[in-house]
């Protein structure tokens, strides 16, 4: 069950939010499985669970310095100033038998720092990091929507190649490690047509329940094509850095060419392997 946020409609441009730091930066429309131990994020997880929003920021520190608090804290990272993560809310979160807690969270929009309020490393009220953060949005672009339409009929294409190679492609499912015929498959899904083996209906359910202006994000919203371009660049292999710099871009062509670029690649592979030519580019 998503909640209706309350407060982050009512919000200018700034919003006072926990940092969870990330081994690697994430999209909007991906979900986030967390198993928190450290005592410090067990607070971060208490905090955020009983707030009237049950929302926090992840933010990338891969390549960010650290530095030790006094006593016997762990590291702590210094967040560069316009850094950029991404907005999550808890959907699930349950104490395990050991104390840990496995908390479930879908990022659904773009943040970026505007100042650290509060931090271990300079003797902050909390044991994490806390930040005010603006909203990242796309720049208004009148050729992302047709982009968007190019890469959905490349994304049909794929489709209809793969059930000419491996049957109808709905009954693609996770294969078993002993099936080497599903295992091509379904490798070839995901590398060719990402969006169709995920739940192919979550930038829809993530567009009806965050995209509105006027409704519970409201500056924080993002537009369709925003999430569509995310919930693609998410299943492609891409460096840190890299999938970093594409979280930072405001520029919804450039990830629908990235993305399209690389189903033009898949889609030529299908072709010459299934012996068709009538939809090579």
């Amino acid at each position: 069950m998503i909640r209706v946020f309350v407060s982050l409609a009512a919000l200018a441009t700034g919003l006072e939010v926990p940092v969870f730091p990330l081994r690697k930066p994430r999209f909007p429309t991906e979900t986030l499985r967390l198993n928190l131990f450290e005592p410090r994020y067990l607070n971060l997880a208490r905090s955020v669970t009983s707030a009237e929003d049950a929302v926090f920021a992840a933010m990338y520190c891969g390549d960010v310095p650290s530095v030790l608090p006094r006593g016997d804290q762990p590291p702590t990272p210094l967040l560069a100033p316009d850094a950029v993560g991404v907005l999550c809310e808890v959907t699930n979160s349950e104490t395990l038998d050991s104390g840990r807690v496995a908390l479930r969270a879908t990022a659904f929009s773009r943040c970026k720092l505007v100042s650290v309020l509060s931090s271990p490393a300079t003797g902050g009220r909390e044991p994490y990091v806390v930040v005010d953060a603006e909203p990242l949005l796309d720049d208004l672009e009148p050729d992302a929507a047709e982009k968007e339409r190019e890469t959905a009929r490349a994304v049909a294409d794929v489709e209809h190649l793969l059930d000419k190679l491996w049957g109808p492609f709905n009954s693609c499912e996770t294969p078993s490690d002993d099936d080497d015929d599903d295992a091509l498959r379904y490798d070839a899904v995901r590398r060719f047509a990402p969006n169709l083996v995920d739940d192919e209906c979550v930038v829809a359910e993530l567009e009806r329940q965050y995209c509105l202006v006027s409704g519970a994000c409201g500056d924080f919203a993002p537009t369709r094509e925003e999430l569509y371009s995310f919930s693609l660049l998410s299943t492609l292999d891409l460096a840190p850095r890299d999938k970093q710099l594409a979280l930072e871009s405001t520029n919804t062509l450039d990830r629908f060419r990235h993305v399209f670029a690389d189903l033009r690649r898949g889609r030529n592979w299908l072709a010459a392997r299934a012996a068709l030519t009538d939809l090579r580019l």
